[in-house]
């Protein structure tokens, strides 16, 4: 967990879990690249850029929303942004430590690119090394 992450996280699990039971949807708001590169599973990707075009398809999901990118930074942006249109939202922070602390790391999805060749891996968890957050993973097939 990172420093943004540890400050952000203070009370933040209870309020996570009020919001899983709610119904939130989780919005990744990272580039497409980033995302393809290792997700929560059944998270949505609306690139921080396209999200004030993209207010009516969000507010049409009618449930909260927790927000992440890679650090938190762009997730606190893209938090602010739907609530000033009156989304119940808020900002989960990193999407690999916002998995760690919804219990979905199994769920997460990891993809590398080889070449040509496509590799899956499952997240096993996390580690902390040179004060980053690292993911420790198994690869699949």
């Amino acid at each position: 967990m990172g420093l943004l992450d540890l400050i952000r996280s203070r009370g933040n699990k209870q309020n996570i879990s009020e919001m899983v039971d709610k119904g939130a949807m989780i919005i990744d708001v990272r580039s497409t690249g980033e995302y393809a590169g290792g997700h929560i599973k059944g998270s949505k990707n609306i690139h921080l850029d396209q999200l004030q075009n993209r207010i009516g398809e969000v507010k049409a999901f009618d449930t909260p929303v927790i927000t992440c990118c890679a650090s938190g930074i762009r997730g606190g942006s893209a938090a602010n942004v739907l609530r000033k249109h009156g989304v119940d939202v808020m900002n989960g922070g990193g999407w690999m430590s916002l998995s760690s602390r919804l219990g979905r790391l199994s769920d997460v999805v990891a993809v590398s690119w080889r070449g040509s060749r496509k590799r899956s891996f499952r997240l096993l968890g996390l580690y902390h090394s040179n004060n980053l957050v690292r993911p420790r993973l198994q690869k699949e097939g």
